[in-house]
């Protein structure tokens, strides 16, 4: 017997989500459908199949088979392979616009009066279960799904700053625990997104907290927005791995995921791409100069702030991990021919120059421009009272200096 799955962006009903033994899961859009999930999946009247679209829903989902199971064992999901059931669960507020609910239930746009307001000590609790209850599985009223490896939650920051549980109601916020065995990860990624913003990059906007000796990475979402009327408008995004129909698990280049090639060639799709791609070049050579070595295709998406075309959303994800001796010095998209960032070359830049159609001069001035500045704000006084902090800078001044040398500057 096939089950459904009314699909919704925003509050619009724009399709069902089918899954039955004989067809698979299959997508087929309303006839009044105005908009398109992806651009990889245009509205038509005919239903996709489970090849065309499995990868699109399957990338809203944890990829850790872990946390994939928790939740399957917790909502009673029959596969925990299976996106139907595991969106069926938990896919009530997803990455973008899209939601997904069973017939005679629908969205909501407003974040209810009566918030479960979380104290330090409750945030701490939840936190310390996330590896066993991941999305805060089991809380009562929470249905919600992220993607990635990393144990996260969506929470609603309130008005006067602190967490709350978004319980039928749209999150705001993506909570990021340091990492059990990289306890430093929240630091990092917070001074590495800061000298972001410093240096007038788009990018996410991050706060770093506290909850009892857990230390969290607190993100605004970029994919909601706040109307004056109190209500919560969801902005749809899409990754790189879903406009190019690639599986999440295949997001590396090496595997099969996008190149920085195809990056750029999906900018031809965005509103303005000259702009875009320009948008793009800074993102790559930022993550590039701060040893971000995990700026995979899941880590790059288009977001459709209003009707029409999409634009290159801000920076997020990014953080130093080439500074951490544990971790590959390999990068998920290559430069040129290297992978390894600590072995690119004034060759390489060239052959990127190639790839992206951007003079290697104007490639050359921009990684100055970028060095140039981050080592003057690393002369400025400290972000945060964690001696980590001078490790980082002083990672980040070598870096620096790598990445002029690999150029001819």
């Amino acid at each position: 017997m096939a089950q459904f799955l009314e699909v919704y962006l925003n509050d619009e009903l724009v399709g069902h989500l089918r899954q039955d033994l004989d067809a698979g899961m299959t997508f087929k859009y309303i006839p009044e459908a105005k908009n398109q999930l992806s651009l990889n999946l245009p509205i038509r009247s005919e239903p996709y199949a489970e090849k065309e679209c499995k990868n699109f829903f399957d990338a809203l989902l944890p990829e850790s088979e872990r946390a994939r199971r928790a939740i399957a064992n917790h909502y009673g999901a029959t596969n925990s392979n299976s996106p139907f059931s595991l969106l069926k669960a938990v896919g009530r507020d997803c990455a973008g616009a899209i939601s997904f609910y069973e017939e005679g239930q629908k969205p909501t746009t407003t974040i209810g009066g009566d918030l479960k307001v979380l104290s330090d000590r409750a945030l701490a609790k939840l936190i310390e279960e996330l590896p066993s209850r991941p999305l805060f599985t089991g809380t009562t009223g929470v249905r919600i799904s992220l993607a990635g490896v990393q144990d996260k939650a969506a929470v609603i920051l309130t008005n006067d700053g602190k967490i709350a549980l978004p319980i039928e109601s749209p999150s705001t916020h993506i909570l990021k625990p340091a990492l059990l065995d990289l306890q430093e990860s929240a630091v990092n990624e917070f001074l590495t997104m800061t000298l972001a913003k410093d240096l007038n990059l788009d990018c996410a906007e991050v706060e770093l907290r506290r909850a009892g000796d857990r230390e969290y990475l607190l993100v605004k979402r970029f994919d909601r927005q706040l109307q004056s009327d109190g209500s919560q408008t969801r902005i749809h995004q899409e990754d790189f791995c879903q406009v190019l129909n690639i599986p999440s698990l295949n997001k590396y280049e090496i595997d099969g995921g996008p190149s920085i090639k195809m990056c750029f060639e999906l900018m031809d799709y965005t509103r303005v791409p000259a702009k875009s791609k320009l948008t793009l070049l800074d993102q790559i050579l930022f993550n590039y100069i701060v040893g971000n070595t995990d700026a995979h295709g899941k880590n790059y998406s288009l977001l459709y702030k209003s009707k029409g075309k999409p634009i290159l959303a801000p920076l997020y994800d990014c953080l130093s991990l080439s500074m951490m001796e544990s971790l590959s010095k390999e990068m998920a998209m290559r430069i040129g021919k290297q992978s390894g960032i600590n072995n690119v070359s004034e060759k390489n830049w060239q052959d990127f120059s190639q790839t992206c159609s951007i003079s290697f001069n104007k490639i050359r001035t921009r990684i100055d421009e970028l060095t140039e500045t981050t080592e003057a704000l690393l002369s400025m006084p400290p972000k945060t009272k964690s001696a980590y902090e001078t490790l980082w800078r002083n990672a980040m001044l070598e870096r620096c200096r790598l990445a002029r040398k690999s150029i001819g500057l």
